[in-house]
């Protein structure tokens, strides 16, 4: 009976020290994820289309119906509308100014795209056979297709690695096929696949933090850093105040050489390079934070920290704090100042010697018990160091007396009393002669 209850006790022990390494291991992995950044964001819309029955094609724009939905591609971007029942017709329209897709529902009521407003439009019947400029195009019962050139009688088959197709359809004297969920273009007797792809920033809102925090700490206090950024890369801004979850809170993702990205070859202020091998970097733009992948960027040799206007100055704020790059937040905090403490001035980095940054800082180095520690203020943050010399020291008279002060004194309190008495008597005089009047009077 003992050795049961040992081997149970043992039993017990085991499991419970077995589910503390597990979880040991767990937490270790978590925190030991680095930071990972996509080397794109393209998506291939054909992945997240089920059943595709009909589709439109206008200059660059896509309709697909999907069961229930239509998936309209435009400009790398994509907009799905739940049509509430099965697609059954679809086609487009296209003016100087714009596109407009039409569909049919499950009722066979009409509606326009994107409001979804009811509307007239004829459909073009369905057709299996269709005339242009090249030859004529059909589809047989087996799902392929076929081309006969213009002038000739022979139908030759379309070459295309085996696809079947369920649906046809010309738009502007181009043939397309419909193949499972991918379209197809045909040229003569050659079939070429659309690319249908988007682009989706959603992966760049799992990007794990890592250890970035402690290697933002030290990274510019010695040598500020540069880089390029390249054709093409992408960048997405990053919260470097919030830096205590597991991923980074990102906002807009940028493309180099976009309208509303950085130019190409533009220099960015360098704050860490982090994530494993360094692969992931973050770098200053525009007074933001981004991160993107060290790959698309090139180190750029500036020498921006200049000689200071002084070499000693104090405190000028309530209480404030010493950064590791000239760049203000909470990942970049380095030490504590208050007002009156003093530092040392090593540099002054500025806009006009680094336009990357968007204010002027000064780089100091500040003494106290726990030792010395350098970092970057911004300009308001301290004023130039002002000596106070100890006012004169007065040497007393030995033959100062306050004898002379004194009857001055009672000099003044004579005189005072002289007059006030004057003026009393002259008073009484003048009062005196007008009540004798007033008694004669009353006589």
């Amino acid at each position: 009976m003992n050795f049961v209850k040992k081997l149970v006790s043992l039993t017990t022990v085991s499991c419970a020290t077995l589910c503390a390494v597990l979880s040991f291991g767990t937490v270790a992995f978590a925190e030991a994820a680095q930071p990972v950044y996509p080397e794109n964001f393209t998506k291939n819309l054909e992945d997240r289309l089920n059943d595709v029955s009909d589709f439109a094609i206008a200059d660059n724009e896509y309709a697909l119906a999907d069961g229930n939905k239509i998936v309209v591609l435009k400009n790398n971007g994509i907009s799905e509308y739940d049509i509430g029942s099965k697609v059954m017709a679809l086609d487009c329209v296209t003016d100087e100014t714009e596109t407009v897709f039409y569909y049919k529902n499950g009722d066979g009521e009409t509606f326009s795209l994107p409001e979804k407003t009811p509307a007239e439009h004829n459909f073009p019947e369905s057709g299996t056979r269709f005339q242009t400029a090249d030859g004529d195009y059909k589809l047989s019962e087996d799902g392929e297709v076929r081309f006969c050139p213009l002038n000739e009688f022979e139908f030759l088959p379309v070459e295309a690695n085996g696809a079947v197709f369920s649906v046809i359809k010309s738009y502007s004297d181009t043939v397309y096929g419909l193949s499972g969920n991918s379209l197809y273009s045909f040229n003569r007797t050659s079939a070429t696949k659309t690319k249908l792809s988007y682009t989706d920033f959603s992966a760049a809102e799992t990007i794990a933090i890592g250890d970035t925090a402690a290697k933002l700490s030290n990274y510019n206090v010695e040598t500020l850093h540069y880089v390029a950024l390249s054709e093409n890369a992408f960048l997405t801004e990053v919260n470097l105040d919030e830096l205590n979850g597991p991923y980074f809170k990102t906002g807009t993702t940028l493309k180099v050489g976009a309208s509303d990205g950085p130019s190409v070859g533009k220099t960015a202020l360098l704050l860490c390079k982090t994530g494993t091998n360094d692969d992931v970097s973050i770098v200053m733009y525009g007074g933001k934070a981004y991160i993107l992948r060290t790959e698309n960027t090139s180190e750029t040799v500036k020498q921006t920290l200049t000689e200071p206007d002084f070499e000693k100055a104090t405190v000028s704020i309530a209480a404030g704090h010493a950064y590791s790059s000239p760049f203000v937040c909470n990942g970049t905090k380095l030490f504590s100042i208050k007002s009156g403490d003093t530092v040392n001035v090593l540099g002054k980095v500025t806009t006009v010697s680094s336009p990357e940054i968007i204010r002027d800082f000064y780089l100091v180095e500040y003494k106290d018990e726990n030792g010395t520690h350098k970092g970057y203020v911004p300009f308001g943050y301290i004023s130039r160091y002002n000596y106070v010399e100890n006012p004169p020291t007065e040497i007393p008279d030995k033959d100062f007396t306050t004898d002379d002060l004194v009857k001055t004194v009672v000099l003044v309190l004579v005189v005072v009393v002289l007059v006030l008495t004057a003026v009393g008597y002259i008073t009484y005089i003048a009062t005196s002669g007008k009540k004798k009047k007033a008694d004669r009077k009353d006589d």
